[in-house]
């Protein structure tokens, strides 16, 4: 160790001035002569074989792009692992991260489904994302780095003519702008998005590092859709299959995944669908309730769409009532009740067989945390004041603790004081999440939905799992 400092002091040294007095210092001593000789040979062995190894640890990496197309917009995540033909058990996959260490997120506001009508555009719309990411991704690598571009619930709402022809564009004409290796171009289903949420979720918890380690279940809501996945003991309809070789004991190891979407159960579709369908409870006179008025939305807060107007009078309590009413009879719809009805024995079994705790991710984590500043388990006498007394200020007001950067923390960068759609849903969205939670997950046990957005220093997301499941199927 004190021969490599010297060795790295004295090649600092020669970069010095008084470089010149020591040459003729040495000119004097023969012995000075061959002993600074001598020395740049070390020095410049040490530094080579310095190089020799980061290079050959370079040259061992695999790079792959994910491309989350979803209803709000699209973004970018690479990721990396080492490509070592004789390891056994899942690859140890790892986010690409800046030079601060920080984690790489690429992202556009605008959805792909925004598209439908000019699909040629989406080539360009795609391409300028992955060109953000050339950067950070070794120039050698670029032609060997698999890139996915998976599409979810904003595609899956457009009418099927319009989602193939964007798709069909993206997969003719995608791979000759890029310099990655395109994979592959896809509208996943609800449920796919389902599971591969639930390997990325137990993936960062290291539930794959040890043979048959109990796994957790999750649920989430987007934009557009719900999904929630568990595991089950066996397969059934709805059911995936995930399986990888145990690195404890070289076994393969099976997980039976059952996951359940709906489309339209999404938060912001959610509410368009309240607005347009609004159910009264039986308790109020229909000719007593002022239809301009809403108790979903913060006290005087206005909000527009498909020109319908709402005031909000900030009434939790009501608004969840009046949830529970307008949603209970969409989901009796007949695409609907069988879904639920497999649903619900699906999961009482699954319960009793692993007492399975949930995590909830996406709305669950931005709805609690981004204003009502709550994390952890999700039980509702812990929150539930906090959200009353949010809902009960003035809009004013709370337009204007956004903009004094009340509401904006180094966790909460996604949001701008533009962002007044989410602002204004606020008091909605919990209410409606408290009943998604009451409707689907009924508290049979001790063990609270935990809200979460990253863990183990990790991002939570769907397409770490859809990395990891691809990776799974090819042979080693």
């Amino acid at each position: 160790m004190r021969k490599v400092r010297f060795v790295t002091s004295f090649c600092s040294f020669l970069s010095f001035p008084c470089i010149k007095c020591s040459l003729k210092f040495m000119r004097r001593n023969w012995l000075y002569y061959l002993l600074f000789i001598l020395i740049i040979i070390i020095c410049f062995y040490y530094r080579t074989k310095r190089k020799l190894v980061d290079h050959s640890s370079f040259n061992s990496r695999n790079y792959a792009v994910m491309i989350d197309c979803g209803s709000s917009g699209s973004r970018l995540r690479m990721y990396y692992w080492n490509g070592d033909s004789k390891s056994v058990g899942l690859p140890s996959i790892k986010i690409v991260r800046d030079k601060n260490n920080e984690e790489i997120v690429n992202n556009i506001n605008k959805p792909l489904s925004s598209f439908a009508d000019n699909p040629k555009s989406s080539i360009d719309y795609i391409t300028e994302l992955v060109r953000k990411s050339y950067e950070y991704i070794p120039f050698e690598k670029h032609s060997s780095t698999a890139l996915y571009v998976l599409a979810t619930g904003g595609m899956r709402l457009l009418p099927i003519d319009k989602s193939e022809s964007l798709i069909s564009a993206l997969r003719q004409s995608l791979s000759s702008n890029i310099k990655y290796n395109l994979i592959m171009v896809e509208i996943i289903s609800g449920r796919m998005e389902g599971v591969f949420m639930w390997i990325g979720l137990n993936y960062i918890l290291k539930k794959f590092k040890v043979c048959g380690q109990d796994t957790h279940g999750m649920i989430e809501t987007g934009g557009a859709s719900m999904q929630i996945a568990f595991e089950v003991e066996s397969l059934n309809p709805g059911s995936s299959h995930f399986s990888y070789i145990c690195p404890e004991n070289s076994q393969l190891i099976s997980h039976n995944i059952y996951s359940i979407t709906f489309l339209g159960l999404g938060v912001n579709s959610a509410y368009k669908y309240y607005l347009k369908n609004h159910v009264l409870p039986p308790t109020i006179n229909p000719g007593d309730f002022d239809n301009d008025l809403d108790p979903c939305l913060a006290l005087n807060c206005v909000f527009s769409d498909g020109g319908i107007t709402k005031k909000g009078t900030g009434g939790p309590d009501e608004c969840f009532t009046h949830i529970n009413y307008t949603f209970n009879r969409y989901l009796r719809r007949e695409k609907d009740a069988a879904t639920m009805d497999q649903f619900t024995t699906i999961y009482k079994t699954a319960w009793r067989r692993f007492n399975l705790t949930f995590y909830g991710l996406s709305e669950f984590w931005y709805g609690f945390n981004d204003f009502l500043h709550y994390q952890g388990p999700l039980i509702k006498s812990h929150y539930w004041s906090i959200n009353k007394e949010f809902c009960s200020q003035d809009c004013n007001v709370l337009m204007k603790n956004m903009q004094n950067g009340f509401y904006k923390t180094n966790e909460h960068r996604h949001l701008t004081f533009s962002s007044v759609f989410y602002f204004s849903l606020q008091c909605f969205k919990v209410s409606y999440l408290q009943y998604i939670m009451d409707k689907f997950l009924p508290l049979e046990s001790n063990n609270p939905v935990i809200n979460a957005k990253s863990l183990n220093g990790q991002l939570i997301e769907w397409t770490q799992g859809a990395l990891v499941y691809y990776l799974s199927q090819k042979p080693k």
